[in-house]
């Protein structure tokens, strides 16, 4: 077995390039994952493992081998210095190993719609990490069909946005693409169209959400851009009665998901 103790071994710098620059994973089309429990739901959920970085300082061979041997025993696996590793790794207590995997195709053109009444979570230009995360976890317990990040700040495969998604990074079938692209998809699936807009006149309350739904959430600073408040769709907003004029886009989106899991049974 390959062991690495340095970290100015090329393939550590490689690493430390994934794990800091989204400009570099995204033309290599690699990410990291740390944490066996991540890594395990990256494996179930069909992503390619490149590698295994373990670091036998944090987990003892005997208890790595348990666990990896559940998973595959053809992984190319690589032993990291503890040095090596802290250097690799995103956040402090990530049980001694990381996974190198290589990125899914994002295009909206591979969304395959399966259910009759599907819910769709469209996010504008969203800059935080955790914010995308945090709806990807709720999206996944609420069973939304699928995250559209449209006209997007944040690298999908950002490391905050994996961590803090707990998991439901992977199992979320996640879009990137531009407004133009998703309205077309939106349109041509029969989609109806809810823009979440602080001054509507109508509460989210008011509606029946049984057929193709599109919920459309911007960003708290901004809210939606003109591409979606010039169109004539169905503009809705959740009532606030503090003095407080906006949520974390990440509870909109819960309350909304929550209220069409309510309508539907």
């Amino acid at each position: 077995m390959e062991k690495i103790n340095s970290i100015q071994n090329d393939k550590i710098k490689e690493l430390v390039k994934l794990k800091s620059k989204a400009k570099f994973r995204n033309r290599e089309k690699k990410f990291l994952v740390e944490g066996k429990r991540e890594i395990e739901f990256a494996l179930q959920s069909g992503f390619t493992t490149e590698k295994i970085f373990w670091c036998d300082n944090i987990i003892n061979e005997k208890d790595f081998s348990k666990w990896i041997l559940k998973h595959s025993k053809s992984l190319k696996i690589i032993k990291v210095s503890k040095i090596v590793y802290e250097k690799i790794t995103f956040r402090k207590n990530s049980e001694g190993v990381l996974a190198l995997l290589k990125q899914k195709e994002t295009s909206i053109l591979n969304f395959k719609i399966k259910n009759k009444n599907p819910i769709v979570l469209v996010l504008e230009s969203i800059e935080k990490p955790g914010n995308i995360g945090a709806i990807l976890r709720t999206s996944e317990v609420s069973k939304v069909d699928a995250v559209i990040l449209s006209n997007t700040r944040c690298d999908l495969y950002n490391p905050n946005l994996i961590r803090s998604s707990l998991g439901a990074f992977f199992s979320v079938q996640t879009f990137v693409s531009s407004n133009d692209e998703t309205l077309n998809f939106l349109l041509k699936n029969n989609f109806k169209i809810f823009t979440t807009i602080i001054d509507a006149n109508k509460s989210y309350l008011e509606n029946n959400y049984i057929r193709p739904t599109a919920f459309v959430l911007g960003s708290e600073d901004k809210g939606l851009s003109n591409f979606w408040r010039k169109n004539n769709f169905n503009k809705i907003k959740i009532p606030m009665f503090g003095n407080v004029n906006s949520l974390n886009v990440s509870v909109s989106a819960a309350i909304l998901m929550y209220e069409v899991l309510r309508q539907k049974k």
